[in-house]
């Protein structure tokens, strides 16, 4: 999924999340709390990181970070390391849509804007055949510039 709600003040080179993007990561933590989830990953920034915070602390699991800009060797890493697992992956509006591709899974959803944040995505990669990926929604209404809600 896409982090939450960042921090748009103008200047700020790391931004964090606003208190609706903290809400946000609380309802992610919720939304996924009966899934087995094996490993979490994130970029290096302050919002995919605080997104998934919450989830993080209530496994005890350390979120690993991953180099969105290289899909395709994360991906061979991805699936070697963590077959037949539930891997939580937060990424940004300019990346997952590219990392859905590199899983060989069609997309869900044709683009993600700025203003969606409350996609969660769910790729499946069976032992055989193509993968698939399916999206749903998560936490309060997003104010999506797709129009895809």
């Amino acid at each position: 999924m896409r982090h939450a709600e960042k921090d748009l003040t103008p200047g700020l080179a790391d931004p964090g999340l606003t208190p609706e993007g903290q809400q946000r990561a609380q309802a992610l933590r919720d939304t996924l709390r009966k899934s087995p989830i094996s490993a979490l990953y994130t970029t290096d920034t302050a919002r995919t990181r605080a997104t998934l915070a919450p989830l993080a602390a209530s496994r005890k699991l350390e979120p690993q970070v991953y180099d969105a800009k290289q899909p395709a060797l994360w991906v061979q890493r991805l699936r070697k390391q963590h077959r037949g697992q539930t891997v939580v992956v937060v990424g940004h509006a300019n990346t997952l849509l590219s990392l859905i591709d590199a899983l060989g899974a069609p997309r869900p959803v044709p683009e993600l804007s700025d203003a969606d944040y409350d996609y969660l995505f769910e790729v499946k990669l069976p032992p055989e055949g193509r993968a698939s990926a399916r999206a749903s929604h998560y936490g309060a209404p997003a104010h999506t510039g797709s129009g895809m809600r």
